[in-house]
């Protein structure tokens, strides 16, 4: 199968690079009542064939991109469309031509004034392909407009997939934490409102991890009167139709470890992750997963033997290659996790420039309003002045504190406050 997907894929780049890809927009209907059934045929197995095989998953698409070129475009090409970006910015690699597929599928929705699909063409497109050379900002707007036409339209699942999946979007854009919270909220209210149960867990700890970074309370775990961490991962490990939301829940996990200082835990979490991100191509779980296995990998540095540091060094150049990569497509989504993680990079290294490493990465990650960043590179940056220049630390420490705060990260900020107390002193 693998090598067949290769050929289909070669064969539709191939014919991009002769051709527009937006002038797909304009092919005639296609006619044939055969085809037609066809394409939806192939439409409906791809839920199916994305959770459970992902080759699958990305030869149908193939198929009905191929079937729309020959034939003519139906509703269902749309689809087809959108699906396809998914694998040109998840495995190819092809950010910008993802990008437009991806919008090729919201506009022949337009074009032909189709109401059944359109929604998720909004769906694949923020999901799997917009982020990476858009603002994010655009990806959680397109959500917004994916689910307000999917309860209009009566797509009640692609309406709850746009509502649930604006918040890893909304996590990674560094919104305040109080934002991330109210759109969960909110969400919830939705999918209990329509009967949707398939993005709970991805909601609920995503709340849960909200509220317990915004409280400051003893209790370092996750488990809440509301919230069982590893019920949870029971569940979604029991249930084989979820890959996808496990893996949403596992790079939950390795931020709430990240968080909270357990580093060993959060590597070992975030290998197992390593092999779910077939199951999440494109999407905002990669670069979570990308960012904070790096930061982990730096953290645990010092403390693992010299045998094991390198496969660490490798993850870490790995990820910096990745985030470097993506930088260059989108500064403004990018550029501040790519300079947090190459500053702790430089300090791993013992070289001098760590130090104005990290202030180029917290003025990237303010000029563009990411807080979360910010502030995980305010607190690397104090905790290297600690170490390395003692006259800066206390200066360091105000900011970092200052930077969990205008987050909403009270828990954080509080931490700090009290381990690095004689800072300064």
């Amino acid at each position: 199968m693998r090598e067949r997907l290769q050929t289909e894929i070669g064969a539709i780049l191939a014919w991009s690079q002769q051709h527009e890809i937006e002038s797909l927009l304009d092919l005639p209907s296609m006619t044939d009542p055969d085809r037609v059934a066809l394409m939806s045929l192939l439409m409906h197995c791809l839920p199916s064939a994305y959770q459970i095989n992902p080759e699958l998953f990305a030869l149908i698409c193939c198929k009905m991109v191929t079937l729309s070129i020959e034939h003519g475009n139906c509703a269902m090409s749309a689809k087809g469309y959108g699906s396809f970006a998914a694998i040109l910015s998840g495995i190819v690699g092809n950010f910008r031509d993802g990008d437009r597929f991806g919008k090729l599928g919201v506009d022949l929705c337009e074009k032909l004034n189709d109401v059944t699909v359109r929604s998720a063409c909004h769906f694949t497109w923020a999901t799997f392909a917009s982020a990476w050379v858009r603002p994010i900002d655009e990806s959680i707007e397109v959500f917004n407009e994916g689910r307000r036409v999917g309860l209009a339209s009566g797509d009640h699942p692609h309406a709850a997939y746009c509502a649930s999946l604006a918040v890893p979007h909304l996590m990674a854009r560094g919104v305040p934490l109080l934002a991330i919270r109210s759109h969960a909220d909110d969400a919830l209210n939705l999918l209990n409102r329509i009967g949707d149960t398939t993005n709970i867990a991805l909601l609920r700890s995503r709340r849960r991890l909200t509220d317990w970074l915004m409280q400051d309370s003893a209790e370092r775990s996750l488990d809440s009167p509301d919230f069982n961490e590893a019920a949870t991962l029971q569940e979604l490990q029991v249930v084989s139709v979820s890959k996808s939301m496990l893996a949403h829940f596992q790079s939950l996990r390795v931020m709430h470890r990240y968080y909270d200082g357990q580093f060993a835990e959060a590597w070992r979490i975030s290998q197992q992750l390593d092999e779910l991100l077939v199951f999440v191509p494109g999407m905002m779980t990669v670069v979570e997963h990308v960012f904070f296995q790096g930061l982990t990998a730096c953290a645990l540095w010092r403390d693992v033997p010299e045998t094991e540091r390198k496969v660490l060094a490798a993850r870490i150049d790995t990820h910096c290659g990745a985030l470097e990569t993506w930088t260059r497509h989108c500064a403004q989504n990018y550029e501040p996790m790519y300079l947090t993680l190459a500053a702790e990079r430089s300090r791993i290294r013992d070289e001098d420039c760590a130090a104005g490493m990290y202030e180029r990465a917290i003025e990237a990650a303010r000029s563009n309003g990411h807080l979360h960043v910010a502030a995980i590179a305010s607190e690397l940056a104090l905790r290297h002045a600690m170490a390395h220049d003692a006259a800066r630390a206390g200066t360091c420490r105000e900011r970092a504190i200052a930077a969990y705060q205008a987050w909403g990260a009270k828990r954080k900020a509080e931490s700090l406050r009290i381990v690095t107390s004689a800072v300064g002193s």
